[in-house]
């Protein structure tokens, strides 16, 4: 734990920061728009300061790969590279 006032301060700004873009994202969730992304980035955001985040952002991981098919994704990845075509 850092007891330097510098280093509390922005731990808790990068906290308010990071909770403020989650709690965007989850009201965004129910309209159309990119309300998971935008919770997936504040997650990742918080990951840098606290381990839950780290925990958390693993686990809705876990869930986006059950939610998405498999073979959904190898379409998504052979784009990426540029070998859609083949």
């Amino acid at each position: 734990m850092d007891h330097r006032p510098r280093g509390r301060v922005r731990r808790w700004g990068a906290g308010v920061l990071g909770l403020s873009i989650v709690a965007i994202g989850l009201v965004l969730m129910p309209l159309p728009g990119p309300g998971t992304v935008i919770v997936l980035l504040g997650l990742a955001y918080l990951r840098r300061d606290y381990a839950w985040a780290d925990r958390m952002l693993a686990r809705v991981r876990g869930w986006t790969a059950i939610a998405i098919p498999e073979r959904l994704l190898s379409r998504v990845r052979g784009r990426r590279r540029g070998d859609a075509g083949r």
